[in-house]
């Protein structure tokens, strides 16, 4: 594993071609990342100058790991990406060097729109959480993926399974979770009965977490109220939800 990472770093490094990035992708996403005890137990073996063999543990695997993932990145082929998104957070990020140089990447991803850009906040979602990503404008682009199409599509089951981990502290600011209760509910007025089966637990789930958003759905107003809610508006700060 140790040289078949550290040659595809290479060749990568020299060719940066989409359809070798493509086929080292491939076979590089069957190489997990070895456990404490299978470092251990089988330490790589490698010729040196100085001495016969040097064993290489964890940290020269990691290095090798590392530099591999970030040459295939930099040159992987759009019908690759979203299989590597979808591997990224779990299976790549916890062991990599540096995470966070795979900002750029998910930046790149999110661009693409639709399911793709709902995997590359994964991703981000994974660096904020876990390696201390400043990323403040998170919330105001997974607000603005959420259209009929992405929630319509057949991959609604997915996308409403990131939009929970996305949306699971309590420590959320209530305008954030306000807006995106707000989006979902009026994008279900015009969709289908399969669309409505992840939608209305997903809204019951963030109401019961945020009891201050609770008012959305039972508020003693006035005759004459009107909902400040300015659904075309792209900021959720200035939304009005």
């Amino acid at each position: 594993k140790y040289y078949s990472l550290r040659n595809f770093a290479k060749i990568m490094e020299q060719s940066k071609n989409e359809d070798v990035a493509g086929r080292i992708f491939d076979i590089v996403s069957q190489v997990s990342f070895p456990s404490e005890k299978e470092l251990d137990g089988q330490a790589t073996l490698v010729p040196s100058s100085s001495q016969n063999l040097v064993y290489r543990r964890e940290a020269q695997f990691r290095t090798a790991y590392s530099a591999c993932w970030m040459a295939v990145a930099a040159s992987l082929p759009p019908s690759k990406s979203r299989r590597f998104l979808t591997i990224l957070g779990k299976r790549v990020l916890p062991h990599l060097t540096q995470p966070q140089l795979m900002t750029e990447f998910l930046s790149q991803a999110h661009s693409v729109g639709g399911l793709t850009a709902v995997l590359a906040l994964d991703g981000l979602f994974v660096l904020m959480r876990d390696y201390n990503l400043d990323f403040p404008s998170f919330y105001d682009r997974l607000y603005e993926l959420l259209d009929a199409d992405l929630l319509n599509s057949v991959h609604r089951d997915k996308l409403f399974r990131y939009l929970d981990v996305f949306m699971s502290s309590t420590m959320i600011p209530a305008y954030v979770v306000a807006g995106i209760v707000k989006r979902v509910s009026r994008l279900c007025l015009g969709a289908p009965p399969s669309t409505l089966l992840w939608a209305v637990p997903f809204i019951y789930n963030l109401l019961w977490r945020h009891p201050a958003c609770r008012v959305l759905i039972h508020r003693e107003a006035g005759a004459g109220w009107m909902d400040p809610y300015i659904p075309n508006e792209a900021s959720l700060s200035k939304c009005g939800a």
